[in-house]
C-alpha cells in the first residue's frame, strides 16, 4: 500500500477591525473615523489587513451609516454595556462564515504597522492553531494584534459575563503565544490615543 501524505488543513481566514471604543482621550470621537494623513483610521487598516483576510468585518456601536460607506459587514457588539474589545472580538467571531477557522484582530488605533507582522502572525498561527498568537514588543504586548481561533467565542462571553473585562489575562489563561517584533522600530507600534499623536505624527505610513 502506498504512503499517503495527509495534508494539514489550511486555516481560513477573516479580519475585524476593532472601532467600537469609546474614545474618550480623544473627546469621545469615533477613532475609526478620525482623519489621520489626510485619511479615516479605519480606511488605511482595511488596506492593510485585507490581502490576508477571506473577508474583513468591522465592529462599530455608532456611525453605522458612515462605516457603511466602507461596503463591509458591520458588528455591533452582541454583549451591551460598552465593556471593551473583547465583546468586538466574541461579536465577530459570532458573524464570520462557518467554515472561517480563525479571526485576525486589529485594533483601528495602530496606523504604522508593517505588512510584515501580519505575515508572521499567520505563519505562527499556521504551526499553532490552537492557540492565540498576538505581538510581542520589546516590554509590550499588544493583544488587540492577533488571531483568535474561531471556537473561543464562548469563552469569550463567559469571562465577560463573570466581570472581567482585561485582555491580557484572557490570553494568558488561554495559554496565548507571542511573536517578538522587538527587532522593529518600536515607533511602529504607536496606537493612536491623545491629540498629540494624532497631530503630530513623523512616522512615515
Amino acid at each position: 500500500m502506498e504512503n499517503q501524505t495527509v495534508r494539514a488543513e489550511r486555516p481560513v481566514i477573516e479580519g475585524v477591525i476593532l472601532c467600537g471604543g469609546k474614545g474618550a482621550r480623544l473627546g469621545h470621537q469615533n477613532k475609526g473615523l478620525i482623519l489621520f494623513n489626510g485619511k479615516p483610521l479605519v480606511c488605511q487598516q482595511i488596506k492593510k489587513i485585507k490581502p490576508f483576510c477571506q473577508k474583513v468585518l468591522i465592529n462599530n456601536n455608532d456611525h453605522f451609516a458612515e462605516y457603511g460607506n466602507y461596503q463591509l459587514r458591520s458588528t455591533q457588539d452582541l454583549i451591551e454595556g460598552h465593556v471593551g474589545p473583547l465583546a468586538g472580538i466574541h461579536s465577530a467571531l459570532s458573524f464570520i462564515q462557518p467554515k472561517t477557522t480563525h479571526l485576525l484582530v486589529l485594533a483601528v488605533d495602530y496606523p504604522y504597522l508593517p505588512n510584515n507582522v501580519f505575515e508572521q502572525l499567520l505563519s505562527v498561527s499556521a504551526q499553532y492553531k490552537n492557540n492565540i498568537i498576538a505581538v510581542y514588543d520589546k516590554n509590550r504586548s499588544h493583544p488587540l494584534i492577533a488571531i483568535f481561533p474561531r471556537d473561543l467565542k464562548h469563552d469569550i462571553a463567559d469571562y465577560l459575563d463573570k466581570g472581567n473585562r482585561r485582555v491580557i489575562p484572557f490570553l494568558r489563561d488561554h495559554q496565548a503565544r507571542y511573536i517578538d517584533c522587538s527587532d522593529l522600530d518600536e515607533q511602529l507600534f504607536t496606537n493612536i490615543n491623545n491629540p498629540e499623536q494624532l497631530h503630530n505624527n513623523t512616522i512615515p505610513l
